[in-house]
């Protein structure tokens, strides 16, 4: 009986020992099928994570592609705008829309304006050929789109006062003109200035008569267009 007893004694820590390394066991393989699973989801995660930034990189650059492709295609519309109104009123003396559709492209589209004042100039010079008339449209326009620019919050929808700037425009623009002839010799800029002033007179009150009837109309149209442009652009 005592020696049964010693035999089951015996065989106990054996089996103890067994059973405790298979729990340890079964623990580790656990904990190494836990660690798997964890690092397989966070794999994917990482693989998600990156195609969605990918898909947002690619969709962005998509976006921005387009909106510099609609802002090309308005410059060039603006500054085909220009010509024709140049073109279809050359028959009359100082009498001239050009100054209108830059101020009014300057309210509505900003600094786009000077773009479409270059490609104006880059058609007047490829037609026309250079001269200093040319020399002269090329810090002229720019100073009417500069000035409209700059104004353009603080006037406003006042046609009444963007008439006004208009006739200062037209005002000016022989003497603007006549400050190409400081450096051509033999030319007095002075003369040529006070010679043409009847003109710039005429001038400047077509360009006031003009915005003052074509602002109103003409600015609804474009805030139309310049709504379409926001909806359809990234900011």
């Amino acid at each position: 009986m005592a020696l049964k007893m010693s035999d089951t004694s015996g065989t106990s820590p054996e089996k103890t020992a067994q059973s405790m390394q298979s729990v340890e066991t079964a623990k580790a393989v656990k904990s190494a099928e836990t660690t798997e699973a964890a690092t397989s989801i966070e794999a994917q995660g990482l693989t998600a994570h990156k195609e969605s930034s990918t898909n947002a990189c690619l969709q962005s650059r998509h976006l921005q592609s387009r909106n510099a492709a609609l802002k090309i295609a308005r410059c060039a519309l603006m500054g085909a705008m220009i010509i024709g109104v140049k073109a279809a009123l050359s028959g009359l003396p100082n009498f001239e829309m050009v100054t209108l559709l830059i101020i009014l492209f300057a309210i509505h589209f900003g600094r786009e304006v000077f773009w479409a004042v270059a490609v104006f100039n880059l058609c007047e010079f490829v037609y026309w050929g250079g001269g200093t008339w040319w020399v002269a449209y090329l810090y002229i326009w720019n100073l009417v789109a500069l000035f409209a620019v700059l104004l353009r919050d603080k006037i406003g929808d006042d046609s009444l006062l963007w008439a006004a700037y208009s006739a200062v425009c037209g005002l000016f623009f022989g003497g603007l003109c006549s400050l190409v002839y400081i450096f051509i010799p033999d030319v007095n800029p002075w003369g040529y200035f006070i010679a043409g002033l009847p003109w710039d007179i005429v001038h400047g009150v077509c360009n006031f008569i003009l915005m003052l009837a074509l602002f109103k109309p003409l600015n609804r149209a474009l805030q139309k267009v310049s709504k379409r442009k926001n909806k359809n652009e990234l900011p």
